[in-house]
């Protein structure tokens, strides 16, 4: 503001026009800017919408036209890209904002027209169109447009997690901001691609930095709705026009707030208009509950996210660590506890689900809690679109004849597998560990899972360990160190076992030093954590203690971290690693994970690796069933399974005899100096002055 006082008597009106414009403010010697006690500070709280920088007429728009110019260069077309978006269908809370007729009259390269929400959807859409049909076949050049376009993807979902409070650093924020610039600016120059909101993007990280968090104006812009809404029914603007307006919108404001079915904090709860449910259903339910009180019902429900979720949408459950889709049938209050009837989908392949309108080939139809369903149909597919939760009819008829073929060359290996977590190798354990650690930031997640593996214990039991189940932790006290576990569920035995000594004194090691992540908001023990005190006092502690709702990064030191978060970081790291795992493959290596399938590996993994292990060093089974508090029928049965080095070793040494027998032997005249015949055991040509076999150990009596 003093630059433009100074310069404006000495330009001429449209050049001080156009400075104004390009510094972004208007001089006005008696405004509020020009103050010189207060300008600066309000300058201070200026904060850029992200919504309007990229979602209206901004980054995404236009580079979201130039992708799509690529992509009809290479054969995929607008009508056949708004064809696949059609056949979605949405939830009730978005259908108002789908991504119909986007596509329609439109260039090839030209930016997209759209409103903010219908650019969010279409943004699932093309994405999950990219991963299914257009990098399994591009060429390099395609498949470097699709890197810059889903770099950007990239920042509107960390943008999109900043808005809901999940935890993301500036830091992490910047790279993702300018590393998605400097590729398109690098692909498309800055003739077309580079605009004024590309600056403003780049002081999002900054403007985080300092105010902890960025503000949208998705609901300010809502809200002109209602003011339309009311001003199109107004006819004499001759008198009062804004004060009649203001009124309206003032009631209608104060309707809405005396009703609580939005506000935050009021939990589970059904939404206006609820109404008694019918008699058939009441009676059932009465029948299958035995409930006493009234039975009340909604087309609508609002979980703890503040989402309305309605009948006849999908929802993704988090069920005993397993990740489900159903469609909703409908929602009961009854006891002050709401439900939802849901009908679960059978998975079949990939992006594939088998589905029916009548519900007579779905696998299972029971009603879960409500606390159960954690997410609608907004997600249509991960980013790296290898677990899509959802398909239309369409699309599945498009997918059936790719995963038919796919399906018959795995069906016999996933019978002898079977079902259930995958067990890792030692140097597997300490690649997640790390990831965990590092590249997930969850230090607490790193040490719960390697805590888990030497307890050979379920994820359930080991996220709720507190420091009174340990005894001689500190290295120094001269006895072995053990663990007291009590009984934290029904699956759980109660025992005291003992707890390697290495591992041990690592823990005490991270208890006096804590263990750090990748950045300062991450470490384990947490800050404010006291455990080195605890153990020496013997107070009950929680290791992991679970975050306070709502907050960043406050912990709950009352309760125990919750088992959904453990299995969401792990399942985060088997996402990173298979990214790692794709590029080591891509530049023609192999990586130490090329034998796991990484859609099975979960929290459930660690004990699996704990009995695996044991196995593979011979460890009786009776010793490993005290251990981990499970019966040896059950161990062997679901939880060992034979490595491949150990599946070579039997059949090597189990047959080295009858190789020994049909191999030929040498005659002493065509035998080099220094052989001297054959193991008996494993069939190795052995050498004069070996007294021992090195291959399998045998002795050598002639040699004795």
């Amino acid at each position: 503001m003093d630059y433009l006082a100074q310069q404006q008597p000495l330009l001429s009106k449209a050049r001080f026009e156009k400075l104004q414009t390009a510094l972004g403010f208007n001089f006005k010697p008696m405004g509020l800017l020009a103050h010189p006690a207060y300008g600066p500070k309000v300058i201070d709280c200026i904060m850029f919408d992200w919504m309007h920088i990229y979602l209206v007429n901004g980054l995404f728009n236009v580079l979201t036209g130039l992708f799509l110019g690529d992509l009809h260069e290479n054969g995929w077309k607008n009508p056949e890209i708004q064809r696949f978006a059609d056949t979605f269908t949405w939830p009730a809370r978005l259908r108002g904002a789908a991504p119909k007729d986007v596509l329609h009259k439109r260039g090839k390269s030209d930016s997209l027209k759209c409103s903010a929400s219908e650019a969010l959807n279409f943004l699932q859409v093309l994405r999950t169109y990219l991963v299914l049909w257009v990098l399994p076949q591009c060429n390099e050049d395609m498949r470097n447009a699709c890197e810059v376009w889903l770099a950007m993807c990239k920042v509107l979902d960390a943008l999109q997690k900043i808005a809901v409070g999940d935890g993301f650093s500036a830091v992490e924020l910047q790279a993702l901001v300018k590393g998605h610039l400097d590729l398109a600016q690098a692909r498309y120059g800055a003739d077309s691609f580079w605009v004024p909101k590309c600056h403003l993007a780049l002081h999002l990280p900054l403007q985080l930095a300092k105010h902890t968090c960025l503000m949208s104006c998705f609901v300010h812009e809502r809200k002109h709705k209602i003011v339309k809404k009311i001003s199109n029914q107004v006819l004499d603007t001759s008198r009062a026009f804004e004060k009649s307006i203001l009124d309206d919108v003032l009631h209608g404001h104060m309707q809405q707030l005396a009703d609580p079915a939005f506000l935050p904090g009021e939990g589970v709860h059904l939404v206006q208009p609820v109404r008694p449910a019918p008699a058939k259903l009441q009676a059932e339910l009465r029948r299958c509950w035995n409930i006493q009180g009234e039975i009340m019902t909604a087309n609508q429900a609002v979980h703890a996210g503040n989402f309305a979720v309605s009948a006849k949408d999908l929802a993704v459950l988090h069920l005993d660590g397993q990740r489900l889709v159903g469609r909703v049938g409908y929602h009961i209050q009854a006891d002050a506890s709401c439900w939802s009837h849901v009908t679960l989908w059978k998975h079949v392949h990939g992006a594939m689900f088998t589905l029916s309108e009548d519900g007579q080939d779905m696998p299972e139809e029971a009603p879960q809690h409500w606390e159960g369903v954690q997410e609608d149909m907004q997600d249509i597919s991960k980013e790296d679109g290898q677990d899509s939760v959802f398909c239309t009819k369409s699309h599945m008829n498009m997918c059936k004849l790719q995963a038919r073929t796919q399906d018959q060359k795995k069906s016999s290996g996933a019978k002898r597998q079977g079902k259930g977590k995958v067990p890792l190798t030692a140097e597997q354990v300490g690649i997640l560990f790390r990831t965990l650690v590092q590249k997930v930031n969850c230090a607490w997640a790193g040490a719960l899972c390697l805590l888990q593996l030497f307890l050979g214990d379920r994820a359930d039991a080991a996220r709720q360990a507190s420091t009174e189940w340990f005894r001689n932790l500190n290295p120094d006290s001269g006895n072995p160190p053990t663990v007291a576990i009590p009984d934290c569920n029904d699956k759980t035995t109660v025992r005291e076992v003992y707890l390697s000594k290495g591992f041990a004194a690592l823990l005490w090691h991270w208890v006096l030093e804590p263990l750090k992540g990748r950045d300062e908001r991450s470490s384990w023990p947490h800050p404010g954590q006291n455990l080195h005190s605890a153990l020496l006092n013997m107070k009950p502690v929680l290791l992991f203690p679970g975050r306070v709702r709502g907050g960043k990064d406050r912990r709950n030191w009352k309760k125990a971290m919750s088992e959904k978060a453990y299995y969401d970081a792990v399942r985060s790291a088997a996402g990173i690693i298979q990214r790692e795992r794709a590029q080591a493959h891509r530049q023609g290596g192999k990586h130490p994970y090329d034998d796991v399938d990484l859609d099975r590996l979960g929290t459930h993994s660690m004990k699996k690796t704990c009995v695996t292990e044991l196995c593979e060093q011979n460890v009786s089974p009776a010793v490993i069933s005290q251990l981990t508090g499970t019966t040896e029928e059950v161990l062997l049965c679901h939880y060992y399974q034979p490595s491949q080095r150990k599946q070579q070793e039997a059949v090597s040494n189990g047959l080295a005899k009858v190789v020994a027998a049909v191999s030929p032997k040498i005659p002493p005249q065509e035998a080099s100096a220094e052989s001297y015949g054959y193991c008996s055991h494993c069939g190795m040509q052995r050498k004069s002055e070996w007294y021992f076999c090195p291959k399998c150990g045998t002795k050598f009596h002639d040699m004795a």
